[in-house]
């Protein structure tokens, strides 16, 4: 096929790209060494793969600071045992006497319009699991599924319960680097069902505008309208401001390996509890 024959700019890199990186897509067959072993099979290396994801963080060796933590020996229900033991906590102490919080957070409702504008900026190119509803087909009867989304949703903020369903992921091995036939050099991404993310947006609108306000002007990271280079612009003006007055600056600079899979998930819903 001739370049000027390919008019859809997507379908053209989509050709091209795998002559220029070996970063191929996750689609391609991938075969696995472990030990002195081959490892060919689908079903070996899905299970390969699925117990070296699972057991990342635990092989980094991240000891529990125990220290930190109060008694709660006594405390059978697993949420009032969380609040109890991280009650003393310094990050805890710290958000509650953070005068900013003193708000409490409710889920609003949310209107069947609101939802049919969520629908519609769906992106139908995005990758979708194979036995999911495609976005063409909601985007096509939006009117259908805003209406079903707009009750199941607002009765999910009123009773606080996010289906279990829609927490089902399909979980895909993305080549990173060096050898393919490592399976430390891939990353899982988890896919959800399309109808997840509909859930997941309204969520994100409204913690987002509770949070906005909260969160300091110096975090960047994973805020709308925000990017990595507003960091850069922030830091080097604070450090030229210094120089200019004849001072000193200095930067900490650190890579934390798993940095998301590393969090505390107990002290998490700690904090987040009103």
């Amino acid at each position: 096929m001739c370049p000027k024959d390919i008019e859809d700019n997507r379908k053209f890199w989509k050709t091209a790209k795998p002559f220029f990186s070996d970063k191929v897509s996750s689609k391609n067959n991938i075969s696995l060494i472990e030990g002195e072993q081959m490892i060919l099979k689908d079903a070996d290396i899905a299970e390969t793969f699925n117990e070296y994801f699972i057991n990342i963080v635990p092989l980094l060796g991240i000891q529990k600071n125990n220290d930190l933590l109060s008694y709660s020996g006594h405390i059978t229900d697993p949420i009032n045992k969380i609040l109890e033991e991280y009650k003393e906590h310094y990050s805890i102490a710290a958000i509650e006497n953070n005068k900013s919080f003193k708000s409490p957070f409710y889920f609003q409702a949310i209107t069947k319009d609101y939802i049919l504008s969520l629908i519609n900026s769906l992106d139908p190119s995005k990758s979708c699991q194979k036995e999911d509803i495609p976005i063409r087909i909601i985007k096509s009867n939006a009117d259908i599924f805003s209406n079903l989304l707009f009750h199941s949703i607002n009765y999910c903020f009123m009773s606080s319960i996010f289906p279990d369903q829609l927490k089902i992921a399909e979980v895909i091995p993305i080549f990173k680097k060096d050898s393919k036939i490592k399976k430390e050099n891939y990353r899982p991404v988890s896919i959800l069902l399309n109808l997840s993310k509909i859930y997941e947006m309204c969520i994100c609108d409204q913690l987002t505008g509770y949070f906005d306000d909260i969160l300091s002007d110096v975090q960047f990271g994973f805020r709308k309208g925000i990017s990595s280079q507003d960091c850069l612009i922030s830091l080097t003006e604070t450090w030229r401001e210094s120089v200019d007055n004849k001072g000193a600056f200095g930067a900490l600079l650190t890579d934390l390996s798993k940095a998301f899979d590393c969090v505390n998930h107990d002290l998490l819903i700690a904090k987040l509890h009103d």
